[in-house]
This record gives structure tokens, C-alpha cells and sequence, in this order.
């Protein structure tokens, strides 16, 4: 049996964005989808989330309005024909109960097929940086979870929500930190986060206790803010940081200055939450090689002192992931314009893929996604366009597939919703 489906290319425009690429990457600017990115002015910084973005905050909206055109679902065992890996290679996927199979030439005899048509396939997407209680309400990140498969997000690590928020992730595909662990009147604590996404602490035994209580609840790494003004001792960072090694936790520290990137490396963090938007130093481009750091240029307005500091941190071989710090931003599903500044520091396509796929994968312990192979999950992005040639094809699926279902053409929700 054989479906017969369209399945529709973006109403964007992928030819005349692969055709100006050269000058997107200059401009920031791109033809697909129309989300424009917003310049960094004197004197302009957003927190984590802002309390007014200023990387933009438009929805990509709704590219999938023909929803009888999407291929039907045609049980639990059958297979994509005529799919494509980035590159061209064309490709048979065998799906069964949710996982991928086989990757062959030809399809099985006698078994139901989806024709993608000779349409691109790539993992699913991972957003390391997102803040789903705070864009969706507490009691709804389940909601927010499905809200971002329908756009491509299929997995997605929370880097700050209340304790309460806590049984709403998964902590497979869903992870969560949890509140930050901070000095007492420290950030968030008097801003955005006063309702529960800041943990104040003082002293190191304090700081442990903290670590505990959050991992206990179910949290699968620990965050920490580096910061001026109120911030943590020396002492109460390694604390976290030691007890939360202990525990196999990583720990993710908002550091967005040199000094504090430098502090947080010394005491033994793991991840840069945000690529920091102060020059950086030699010596803390170093200390953080091998290290981690997620991207979310755009919603610190895409500055060039931080695409820079992205620059030197992936040549010291820091991993580095797609982040977006949703909540800030409010854009559902994968942005397009975080892909192209990724580009402009210097990540060749097959790392941005990697960003957002299997290096994130890898990093955060979710082994059933990041890659199309046995064993793995059928989830999966179908693209109109190859993102070898243009990685903003990556932000308009025309079909997400979690699990081998298809999911639901995403919400249009011009100019995003949420707090």
C-alpha cells in the first residue's frame, strides 16, 4: 500500500533565500520564514527571559496550512521512500513501533509507505535554552512541550521554572533544572523570577542542600548565575557545583561577562547558559575549551561582540548548541534567524545541524534522538529544501514526525503568546 501525498513546499520562498544566502549571513536577514533579526543598539541587553526582548519575539506562525496535503498516518509499521539526507543521498527509513528500523535502499516488500517525494530528512531539533513555565504557565509545560514538537522542537532543556514545574518534564527528552540556585537577593530573584525561579542560599552547606532538593524533585542538571551585584561566594559555587557532579548532574552557569565566565569556569561549570555578551579574554576562551555553550544570540540582539565570542569559543572546540532562551524570545519551533548567526560564527552547516541534533543529544543524555539510525527514534523533520545549502530550511518543516506520528500543524500565533 502506498500513500499518495503533496506534501507542501514553504509558501516562503527556500530558492530565493539559498540564493542570497552570502548577503543573509552578512545582514542577518533571510527570505524564510519571515522573522526579521533585530541589530544590537548602545545600552540594549535582555535577562534570561526579558522583561522586553530584544532580539524580536515574532511567532514563525503556521507553515503548515494545508493540512490534507500532510501524508496520512499509515500504522505502525512502514516506511519512508524517496526520503533524502542532507547531501542528496537517497534513502529507505523502515519505521516499527516508534523506532527507526532500518536504513536501506530499497523499501521492504509488502509494507506500507509514506513518499516524502525526494523531500530532505534530519533528526529531530533539541532547544537547550528554553524556559517553558515561564512562557506557558506552570501548570502547562506539557502543553508547551506539544506547542514545539508541531514546530520541529522535539526535545528541549528548561534552564529555570519554579520546583513546582518540576513534574511537568519528562527528564528524557524534557529536562529541567529547575530554579536557579543564587545568592540571597540575587538575580532573578528581584526581577522576572520572583515568583519562584531563583533558589537563594547562603553558605556552602546551604548551597549543597539546594543542589539536593532540586535533584530530588527531579531536576536533571543545575544552573547557576555568575553574576554582579548580589552573587554567589566562591565557596557556595563549588559547592553546587561539586554536589551537583555528585549527584551526575551538569551544571549551566548565566555568565555573560568576562570575569563571571572566567569564575564560573574555575569552579568546575560545565555549560555557558548563554554565549556571554562581553568580550572575552584569551585566557577565558581557554578555560572554557572543551566546555559547552549555547547559542541564544539573537535574544541578547544579535551582538557582534557575542557572535565573536562564539567564534573563539567553537574554534577552542567548546560544544557548541542551539539555544533560543524561549520565554525571552517567543518564537514556537526553530528560528531561523538563531541559525544564520550560528553561521556568521563560523559554524559550517553540518555543525549547525549538529547544534541543534546530535551534538545536544549527546550532551544532555537523550539517546533515543539526535540521529536517524536502528534503534533510534522516528522523530524526524521533512524539509522542502536541503540544509547542507541553506540551514534556515531547518526552521520551516513542512511535516514533524515524534515517535513515528505525525504531529499537528503548529498553532498561528502571530507575535507569540504567553506572560
Amino acid at each position: 500500500m502506498k500513500s499518495d501525498p503533496s506534501v507542501p513546499v514553504p509558501r516562503t520562498g527556500g530558492v530565493l533565500c539559498r540564493a542570497l544566502l552570502p548577503l543573509a549571513l552578512l545582514t542577518g536577514a533571510c527570505a524564510h520564514p519571515a522573522t526579521p533579526l533585530t541589530p544590537a543598539t548602545d545600552g540594549e541587553q535582555s535577562q534570561d527571559p526579558a522583561e522586553g526582548s530584544t532580539g524580536g519575539g515574532e511567532s514563525t506562525g503556521d507553515p503548515l496550512d494545508d493540512t490534507a496535503a500532510l501524508p496520512p498516518q499509515v500504522g505502525e509499521h512502514y516506511a519512508f521512500v524517496n526520503a533524502r539526507l542532507p547531501g542528496g543521498e537517497s534513502i529507505v527509513l523502515e519505521v516499527d513501533g516508534g523506532l527507526v528500523v532500518s536504513v536501506s535502499s530499497e523499501p521492504p516488500a509488502d509494507l506500507a509507505v509514506i513518499d516524502l517525494e525526494g523531500k530532505t530528512v534530519v533528526p529531530g531539533f533539541i532547544d537547550s535554552h528554553v524556559h517553558l513555565a515561564f512562557q506557558y504557565g506552570v501548570d502547562d509545560v506539557g502543553q508547551g512541550a506539544q506547542r514545539l514538537m508541531s514546530g520541529g522542537v522535539v526535545g528541549a532543556v528548561d534552564l529555570a521554572a519554579p520546583l513546582e514545574a518540576l513534574a511537568g518534564f519528562d527528564g528524557e527528552q524534557w529536562l529541567a533544572a529547575g530554579p536557579m540556585i543564587t545568592a540571597e537577593l540575587g538575580y532573578p530573584t528581584q526581577g522576572w523570577g520572583a515568583n519562584g525561579y531563583g533558589m537563594e542560599v547562603s553558605g556552602p552547606q546551604a548551597a549543597t542542600d539546594a543542589v539536593n532538593m532540586i535533584a530530588d524533585l527531579g531536576a536533571k542538571l543545575i544552573k547557576v548565575p555568575v553574576d554582579q551585584g548580589p552573587a554567589l561566594s566562591d565557596d557556595e559555587l563549588l559547592a553546587i557545583v561539586t554536589r551537583a557532579h555528585e549527584r551526575g548532574l551538569l551544571v549551566a552557569a548565566h555568565a555573560l561577562g568576562d570575569v563571571e565566565a572566567a569564575r564560573a569556569a574555575a569552579v568546575g561549570a560545565d555549560i555557558l547558559a548563554h554565549t556571554p555578551v562581553e568580550p572575552l579574554s584569551d585566557a577565558t576562551i581557554e578555560a572554557w575549551r572543551g566546555r559547552a555553550v549555547i547559542s541564544t544570540l539573537r535574544a541578547f540582539g544579535s551582538r557582534e561582540t557575542s557572535i565573536e565570542n562564539l567564534r573563539q569559543l567553537h574554534a577552542a572546540d567548546a560544544t557548541v548548541l542551539y539555544g533560543t532562551d524561549l520565554g525571552n524570545l517567543r518564537i514556537e519551533g526553530i528560528d531561523a534567524g538563531e541559525l544564520l548567526l550560528l553561521a556568521q560564527a563560523g559554524l559550517t552547516p553540518p555543525q549547525i545541524i549538529a547544534s541543534g541534533t546530535s551534538a545536544a543529544a549527546s550532551l544532555w543524555g537523550m539517546p533515543g534522538l539526535g540521529a536517524l539510525e536502528p534503534g533510534k527514534a522516528a522523530t524526524l523533520l521533512v524539509l522542502a529544501g536541503d540544509p547542507l545549502e541553506d540551514p534556515t530550511w531547518l526552521a520551516e518543516p513542512v511535516a514533524v514526525y515524534v515517535d513515528g506520528e505525525l504531529m499537528p500543524p503548529p498553532a498561528n500565533t502571530p507575535g507569540g503568546f504567553g506572560p
